[in-house]
């Protein structure tokens, strides 16, 4: 049987750059990990440039009605606490978020499913500013794996198995990834044209589907090539093996 994935959600804000460092700080996804009084809880997921940890979790009336609600918070229960949301509901609620969590109810946050956060109201030129840094940055993390494959592959030494498996790996990963950014962009679409955004903006966002589609391309091309090469070098080993046992 599958192991069913962790449930992840998202923090988003409608004005990002605009907002305070303390809310800038709590956005991001947060993927399920463990419970508290009965709710599922959530950890940030870290930065490489960052150990801090962020935690959203619930707590229930045995705590005092003054400290119920979902909280985000150093550590579950711990005595750094960044927001709160005085709802009881069985998942995170997505509005009614305080940051600080002694302030009140600040409007421009958000918390959403993972893969809803394009869905949530924004002006044209946010939705495009977003849209296109997703495929900024995943076009350069595309270059930079396709780029790692074609030195090993075209590389003029000796190519080790577990080398070209790791490309693979590597490749495979960020197809993934580059799935993800176009299914973002479309929905970004959507949303876009369900609130009859202008032309110029639809368009836009459907030249960066494009892109997406040509680097997916590429990708595609260069995971072949990567396959292909790891067959070839474990078939090789594998002789290599037969002939070391006589």
């Amino acid at each position: 049987m599958r192991k069913e994935e962790p449930d992840t959600v998202v923090v988003v804000s409608t004005a990002p750059k605009e907002a305070p460092e303390a809310v800038q700080a709590l956005l991001g996804e947060y993927q399920e990990k463990g419970s508290n009084h009965g709710r599922k809880s959530y950890e940030k997921k870290k930065h490489k440039d960052s150990d801090s940890s962020v935690w959203l979790y619930y707590v229930d009336q045995r705590e005092g009605g003054d400290a119920s609600g979902w909280w985000l918070g150093d550590s579950i229960g711990g005595k750094q606490p960044y927001g709160r949301c005085e709802q009881h509901s069985i998942m995170p609620p997505r509005s009614g978020w305080c940051i600080p969590h002694d302030v009140t109810v600040r409007t421009d946050v958000c918390l959403v499913p993972q893969g809803e956060e394009e869905e949530i109201e924004m002006t044209e030129d946010e939705r495009l500013q977003r849209a296109n840094d997703l495929v900024i940055k995943t076009e350069e993390q595309t270059g930079k794996a396709i780029d790692t494959s074609k030195s090993l592959m075209d590389g003029t030494g000796d190519v080790f198995e577990d080398a070209v498996r790791a490309v693979n790996e590597l490749l495979e990963t960020q197809m993934v990834v580059l799935e993800k950014a176009k299914g973002s962009v479309l929905r970004h679409t959507k949303a876009a044209s369900s609130a009859k955004a202008s032309e110029a903006t639809v368009s836009k966002l459907g030249e960066l589907a494009e892109k997406l589609q040509s680097l997916t391309a590429g990708l595609k091309t260069e995971v072949s090539r990567a396959r292909a090469k790891l067959i070839e070098v474990e078939k090789a080993g594998a002789e290599e093996r037969d002939v070391a046992t006589f």
